[in-house]
């Protein structure tokens, strides 16, 4: 019984030696890692615009005031914009359809919504569109907005509509 432990004990002493000794140390280290969030979000300053009375196929525009969009993100930003009907202050019956072409005449029931870039108007449309690009962080943008009213109206009194402004990361 004694020479097959003894056997057993160099068999597993051999074995070792083989395949080494097992490790009787570990080490440890640590990656700290962070991560900052990309925040996309802008802001339209002031939020409410009174183009207030305009005749039948009249004109108003925002020449005089101050409408800046504002990149409140932390990342490049581009701005882009849409319109919308004209509906019945408060409700939500259209009033003026948005005529998204910037060469029509002025027709019944048919208001235009303009946006001024580089000097050249362009109308807004029910689809947004770019209106600038790589926008910094804080950064802004004047925002020149013009009206353009129906020949004739089926309808009078006040009326509302809204001009979209989304911010996507550029």
């Amino acid at each position: 019984m004694v020479e097959i432990k003894k056997i057993i004990e160099i068999a597993i002493c051999i074995t070792l030696f083989i395949i080494g000794w097992p490790a009787l140390a570990e080490s440890e280290a640590t990656l700290k890692v962070t991560v900052k969030s990309e925040l996309v979000a802008v802001s339209i300053n002031p939020s409410v615009l009174d183009y207030g009375s305009i005749a039948f196929c009249g004109t108003k525009d925002t020449t005089g005031q101050q409408i800046l969009a504002r990149n409140d993100g932390n990342v490049p930003e581009r701005f882009e914009i849409k319109g919308d009907d004209m509906y019945m202050a408060g409700g939500t019956s259209v009033a003026w359809s948005l005529e998204e072409d910037a060469n029509a005449s002025c027709s019944v029931d048919k208001f235009k919504h303009l946006y001024t870039i580089d000097s050249t108007d362009r109308p807004l449309t029910k689809a947004y569109a770019v209106f600038v690009s790589g926008m910094g962080s804080s950064g802004t943008y004047p925002l020149r907005l013009k009206v353009v009213a129906p020949s004739a109206g089926s309808v009078s009194g006040s009326l509302e509509t809204y001009v979209y402004v989304r911010a996507t990361a550029s």
